[in-house]
């Protein structure tokens, strides 16, 4: 379905930490006829692990009352039996306060409207972008500093409901890898430059295949999903998908760091124990 601002409009309603932590501003959700959807979300009492950004690290959040302000259904309306086309059309909005179990002076909170028989997050503090870009420093060393800001500007662009923008910066950063290999695999003097060069670029991660992490390889089909998302999908389609393709990305990265670090211990257990052997042999 379509919304009149022209955005598409989901019919799975997220459960309350994901529609927290992970669904950006402005997305529609169709609400049910049944009303216990909206009154679980607006009494929502359970905890939230997130990271905190007073505390640099995370914790468990959990409800505070009062925080919902907003119009109430009107009193002459069964709201359990009212259909969609009878409910009432008066916008109406409620706050959820979180707390920090660690130092109750760390607060979250988050804005949600519902209007129209629809129900959409239109505020959140902190941003996501700020709840996010912590997970994603540990990349900053792997991806320099120019990649990884690309990355940052991913993500804070799909936290405002900037899908294809956001597209674009995960792409450059997946061309980025495949460079990366590229040039390690130029080095072989039996590299055949032209024949690689007129590939596509899933032939290209194929012959690759050697230089790139295995998870990449594996998922070679990022690259053709980024790529119809900027010149095919909507913002919308976008956004649902970008959690799961930065989600790849981390987890190629992940692979890289790990090898890089397997590496660098393989390295010194190698000397020491060259020096510990050429130590003893002298004794």
């Amino acid at each position: 379905m379509i919304s009149s601002q022209g955005q598409k409009t989901d019919s799975i309603i997220p459960a309350p930490e994901e529609f927290f932590l992970n669904t950006n501003l402005y997305r529609e959700f169709i609400l049910p006829d049944d009303d216990s959807t909206l009154e679980g979300l607006k009494n929502f009492r359970g905890t939230v692990d997130a990271f905190c950004p007073g505390c640099e690290d995370r914790s468990v959040f959990k409800r505070h009352f009062p925080s919902g302000v907003g119009t109430p259904r009107p009193p002459n309306i069964n709201a359990r039996t009212a259909t969609r086309e009878h409910a009432p059309k008066t916008d109406s909005h409620f706050i959820i306060e979180l707390v920090c179990t660690r130092n109750e002076n760390h607060k979250m909170w988050f804005c949600f409207m519902v209007r129209n028989s629809k129900i959409s997050k239109i505020g959140q503090f902190p941003s996501l972008a700020d709840l996010t870009r912590h997970s994603i420093e540990k990349y900053r060393k792997t991806l320099g500093d120019e990649h990884y800001t690309e990355l940052a500007r991913a993500v804070g662009l799909n936290a405002h409901g900037i899908g294809i923008g956001s597209f674009v910066y995960l792409r450059r950063i997946f061309e980025r890898l495949i460079e990366q290999a590229h040039r390690e695999a130029c080095q072989d003097a039996k590299w055949d430059e032209l024949d690689f060069a007129q590939k596509p670029m899933s032939e290209k991660i194929k012959q690759l295949s050697a230089f790139l992490p295995k998870t990449l390889v594996e998922n070679a089909n990022m690259y053709l999903i980024l790529s119809k998302g900027i010149h095919e999908l909507s913002e919308n389609e976008c956004g649902k998908h970008f959690e799961i393709i930065k989600e790849g990305i981390e987890l190629i990265l992940d692979e890289m760091i790990e090898k890089a670090e397997r590496e660098k211990k393989t390295k010194r257990i190698t000397n020491e124990v060259a020096r510990i052997t050429g130590k003893l042999r002298k004794e």
